[in-house]
C-alpha cells in the first residue's frame, strides 16, 4: 500500500508502524508488524527456492570451515546444531571482548561485518514500561555489547573465509 498525508506526526506513525515500530535505526518506541512479501518477491522467492538445499548446504561447508580457521583467534564461536538438526547459518554470529578492534581491523581490510541486535529488547524505549534497567538481563547486554556477524552467503568462497581468519 502507499499512503499520502501533510500531517507529519502521522507519517511518522505510519513509517514506524511499517517497520517494527522503528523509529530510527535500531530504536523501537512501538510494537509493530513487518510484513513486506509483494508479488515480485513471490515470484523471486519461486524461482529461488529449488536451490534453498543446495545453498543450506554450502553455508554449512562455510560455516564448518569459519570453525576451522577461527579456532584460538580469541572469538566465541557460536554453538553448533543440537542433535537431529541441522542448522542453516543464515549468519554466522561471533562473540568477543574487543568486538569494535576487531571489526574494525576486518574494516580497514575491506570486509564487512554487522550488528544485528546492538541493543537489549529491554533497554529499548518500547519496553520502558515494564520497569527494566541496565543490569536487569546481563546475558542480553552482554550479547549485544560483544556480538558481531561476518560475512556469510551461499557463494562465499574458501579464498574470503581465509581472507576474513587472516584479518582476524
Amino acid at each position: 500500500g502507499a499512503m499520502v498525508t501533510n500531517d507529519p506526526d502521522l507519517a511518522e506513525q505510519v513509517r514506524m508502524l511499517r517497520n517494527y515500530g522503528e523509529k530510527k535505526k535500531y530504536e523501537h518506541v512501538m510494537l509493530a508488524y513487518n510484513r513486506r512479501l509483494d508479488t515480485v518477491q513471490a515470484a523471486v522467492l519461486k524461482i529461488k527456492a529449488p536451490h534453498l538445499d543446495g545453498w543450506n548446504d554450502r553455508r554449512r561447508d562455510a560455516a564448518a570451515k569459519y570453525r576451522e580457521l577461527l579456532t584460538g583467534k580469541g572469538l566465541e564461536l557460536p554453538p553448533g546444531a543440537p542433535s537431529g538438526s541441522e542448522h542453516v547459518w543464515y549468519m554466522f554470529v561471533v562473540r568477543a571482548k574487543d568486538r569494535d578492534a576487531k571489526m574494525a581491523r576486518l574494516k580497514e581490510a575491506g570486509i564487512e561485518t554487522g550488528i544485528h541486535y546492538p541493543y537489549p529488547l529491554h533497554l529499548l524505549p518500547v519496553f520502558e514500561s515494564f520497569g527494566h534497567k541496565a543490569g536487569s538481563f546481563p546475558v542480553a547486554e552482554s550479547l549485544a555489547a560483544e556480538a558481531f556477524s561476518l560475512p556469510m552467503f551461499p557463494g562465499i568462497t574458501d579464498a574470503e573465509l581465509s581472507r576474513v581468519a587472516a584479518a582476524l
